[in-house]
């Protein structure tokens, strides 16, 4: 019997397998290859190469008939939060810190919102606006 191998590569795993039908041998993990470039065109030279795109999560489309600001930015005290055209939205806001560590959650119900953040350490916080428990925007406070 003789073997023929039509391509040669170090791989992490492997193995073959035999059946009623006859045999295969299967690779992963391509460890080495080689690319050539032209001006146009890239080839890579191997086994297997193969590359796989998918979608993790696909958020659901808000429409959003108000704006949102914050200010002033950076702070050393509050920061207002300005919510116009609210139009009695279930909106509330909850700030973070830059550990993603809850600090305070509110309703709005008005147009402006101030948090007090004077007694919170100087740093990144991260601001939260949702509607329903659907997140709509996030701003990035800087606290000195």
């Amino acid at each position: 019997m003789t073997d023929v191998n039509a391509q040669n590569s170090i791989v992490s795993s492997g193995g073959n397998d035999v059946g009623q039908g006859g045999s295969s041998s299967f690779s992963f993990g391509q460890v080495f290859y080689n690319t050539d470039a032209g001006a146009v065109h890239t080839v890579s030279q191997g086994v297997q190469q193969v590359y796989e795109i998918f979608i993790l999560s696909e958020p659901e489309t808000i429409p959003v008939s108000f704006s949102i600001l914050t200010y002033p930015n950076p702070t050393s005290n509050n920061i207002v939060l300005d919510v116009k055209n609210i139009t009695d939205k279930n909106l509330n806001y909850s700030l973070y810190d830059i550990t993603g560590r809850f600090i305070l959650t509110n309703n709005i119900k008005q147009e402006k919102t101030t948090l007090i953040m004077n007694s919170l350490p100087s740093g990144i916080y991260f601001l939260k606006v949702s509607e329903n428990y659907t997140d709509l925007s996030t701003f990035k406070i800087i606290k000195k």
